[in-house]
């Protein structure tokens, strides 16, 4: 059994998913249009506004709220989508709007900037981040210019750009890197791709709709699909979570998320990261 935070179009939830079987205890942990969220530790970060960081502890299965802080800046972030965090729990915030990647540390106090465009113009729209030792990798979706990028940089307190790839597919979110590929969602096309980054053969698994959110647990990855990709339909899709086998790269099982106590669907999928087990989504 596994247990997930996802984020979607109307809010932040928990919820336990057994990959053979189903889906239980989904729970509402804050309404609203919910994005980034990691965990280091006992501690999960997930974003509230553009100006304000939730912070909670896990133990034992319990979550709870402890606070919530903002990133004081002359510009502030605007339309944060993912927060990720360092070995040494550094978090990043990809500040989408700004053309920015922000180092804070775990009470939101700032530590460095990386720009990589103007602020106040959304032009890259970065919107994922992973990180190694050694390299800070960031995905930016491109908006109307397609395709999406993947932009390298070395991992030093400026940013030095390596290699800059295209990924071929438009609108794309979320990556996760292994030795030898990038895998990450086409969203518009519905599709999980994974890409060799030697060969630049792809291979991918189509779901159609609208795919967005990654979890690497084990030997599963996990995504959100979505049936919509329609902005203005996200917030009443109907989601679903899909489990994928990273051995040979082949779909698992899919399970439909249920309606609110409302009946209201929850949304699409925007972001989930597993709070059960060791979290491989961040960086290696």
């Amino acid at each position: 059994m596994y247990a997930f935070m996802i984020g979607t179009h109307r809010g932040l939830y928990t919820l336990e998913i057994c990959p053979e079987t189903e889906v239980s205890n989904m729970q509402l942990i804050r309404g609203g249009h919910s994005y980034g969220i990691c965990q280091f530790r006992d501690l999960i970060y997930a974003k509230q506004s553009d100006h304000h960081i939730g912070k909670y502890s896990y133990l034992d299965g319990k979550l709870e709220f402890i606070g919530k802080f903002s990133v004081e800046l002359e510009t502030p972030p605007k339309a944060v989508h993912q927060i990720s965090v360092d070995k040494d729990g550094t978090l990043l915030l990809v500040d989408t709007h700004n053309n920015r990647l922000l180092r804070v540390d775990g009470s939101g106090e700032l530590i460095s900037i990386y720009r990589l465009g103007p602020e106040n113009n959304d032009v890259l729209h970065l919107n994922s981040v992973f990180t190694t030792n050694s390299h800070i990798h960031l995905l930016a979706h491109m908006g109307d210019t397609p395709p999406s990028k993947l932009i390298t940089f070395e991992n030093r307190n400026h940013l030095e750009q390596v290699t800059e790839r295209s990924l071929v597919y438009s609108g794309c979110h979320n990556i996760y890197l292994d030795s030898s590929h990038v895998y990450f969602n086409a969203s518009r096309q519905g599709q999980l791709v994974k890409y060799d980054l030697s060969t630049k053969r792809t291979d991918s698994l189509n779901y159609g709709g609208h795919v967005k959110g990654m979890s690497v647990i084990q030997n599963y990855m996990v995504i959100g699909v979505s049936e919509t990709k329609v902005r203005a339909e996200r917030k009443l899709s109907r989601a679903s979570i899909a489990f994928v086998n990273l051995d040979d790269f082949s779909k698992h099982r899919l399970f439909q998320l249920r309606s609110d106590e409302e009946g209201n669907e929850i949304g699409n999928v925007n972001e989930i990261r597993c709070l059960s087990h060791v979290e491989k989504s961040y960086n290696a």
